[in-house]
């Protein structure tokens, strides 16, 4: 980042952060996806793929309502998480645990966008623009409807193996 000064240029390198993830939020879903190899979570991150395209031209409507350009964003955070995830699945054997840990992580992944939303929203109500604040408060609610989702189908894949089981005590 480069020097900051005041809150208002804060606001805008950390805006510039958020729309350089939400840019790449797809190429990262997808291959959570993959490793997953389940069709509704394919569905899903495919029909993410439009939300990021309107979240992206809200972002950048937030930029021209505040007469400003994104700044040179740092995507450290972005390209750790990839890392880790790498890391991690390598590790995973059964179909049902790699789809149960790439909804978990797709889960995560959607919380931490959602909080930056709600950080950039308060920020934004914080320097006296309140339009833009309502469109960072619209990203951070759909960012926690599809965290909710990765959320139950977690708990649905586990509702399934409990009724297994159940089945097999009988």
């Amino acid at each position: 980042m480069a020097k900051v000064s005041t809150p208002q240029e804060l606001f805008i390198a950390l805006l510039s952060n958020v729309l350089r993830r939400e840019e790449k939020l797809g190429d990262i879903l997808t291959r959570i996806a993959s490793v997953a190899q389940d069709p509704d979570i394919q569905q899903a991150i495919d029909s993410r793929g439009w939300v990021r395209d309107q979240q992206v031209a809200a972002l950048k409507k937030c930029f021209s309502l505040l007469g400003a350009e994104p700044t040179q964003p740092r995507t450290a955070l972005q390209e750790g998480f990839v890392e880790d995830f790498k890391s991690q699945v390598s590790e995973i054997e059964g179909p049902v645990a790699k789809r149960l840990f790439a909804l978990a992580k797709i889960n995560n992944l959607m919380r931490l966008h959602a909080n930056e939303y709600a950080v950039m929203a308060a920020m934004a109500d914080y320097v006296d623009n309140h339009g833009v604040a309502v469109i960072l408060e619209t990203c951070e609610a759909t960012n926690n409807v599809l965290a909710d989702r990765a959320r139950a189908a977690i708990r649905s894949t586990v509702r399934e193996r409990i009724l297994e089981r159940q089945g097999q005590k009988k």
